[in-house]
Order: C-alpha cells, then sequence, then structure tokens
C-alpha cells in the first residue's frame, strides 16, 4: 500500500523530464493517458447498475478518418462509433457493416437543410 503520511493530503507522481508515470498498461503524461499495449483494448467497466459518465459541457469528440482509416476487423467491435470523414457523418459497426448512426433512412445534408430553410423564409416573407 503507499499512502501519504498526512491525513486528506494528494500523493503526487511525477515523471522526470519528458518521462511517463506508469502504472501497469497506461501511462499518464500531462492531459493524455496511454494504453501502451499495443493492439489492445481499454474498458471503463461499470458494474450493476452504474454507468460511466463523461462530465463536462464541452462534448467528447470520437475518431475520426476517412473509409480507408477504418479500423481492421479484428479491431471492430460491435456498436464501435467514428467520425467519417469521406461521408461527413457519424458511424457505427453493426457488426457486419459501417452504417449512418441515423439509420437508412438517414438525415438530411447540412446543404440540403439550408436549401429548404431558404425556401422556407422565401415563402413565408
Amino acid at each position: 500500500m503507499i499512502s501519504t503520511t498526512t491525513a486528506d493530503t494528494n500523493l503526487v507522481l511525477t515523471a522526470n523530464g519528458t518521462g511517463s508515470v506508469v502504472f501497469e498498461n497506461f501511462a499518464f503524461k500531462d492531459n493524455t493517458i496511454t494504453n501502451i499495449v499495443a493492439d489492445s483494448v481499454t474498458t471503463f467497466e461499470a458494474t450493476d447498475n452504474g454507468y460511466v459518465k463523461f462530465d463536462g459541457t464541452y462534448g467528447l469528440v470520437i475518431p475520426a478518418g476517412g473509409n480507408a482509416q477504418r479500423p481492421p476487423l479484428a479491431n471492430t467491435e460491435l456498436g464501435q462509433m467514428r467520425w467519417n470523414t469521406d461521408a461527413q457523418r457519424s458511424e457505427i459497426y453493426d457488426g457486419a457493416n459501417w452504417v449512418s448512426v441515423a439509420g437508412s433512412q438517414s438525415g438530411i445534408s447540412r446543404a440540403d437543410a439550408e436549401e429548404l430553410a431558404l425556401e422556407i423564409v422565401l415563402s413565408l416573407g
């Protein structure tokens, strides 16, 4: 067990120079946590009725890349999500294919939405 000598104080571990603080498969450096085992999966596991929460107001960034940067099948899992920079949409792996998170009906493009909004404004005066 590692503990502080004074109650209610922080335990500070600091790497020397450009190094990281490493705990088993994870390296901590500045604001980055890295799984240092190649091709491994990092799991945030909730138990029973618990869940994983990303707190704050600025949002969450999902992985992004074109069709050619999709992960190989060996690194693909049901429910995996990413932003497709070629199609300009969020997509999710359904167990067999990468599909739009909007489903087969999809949504409308930004250009179509802008055109529709312009038509409504012009018709309503």
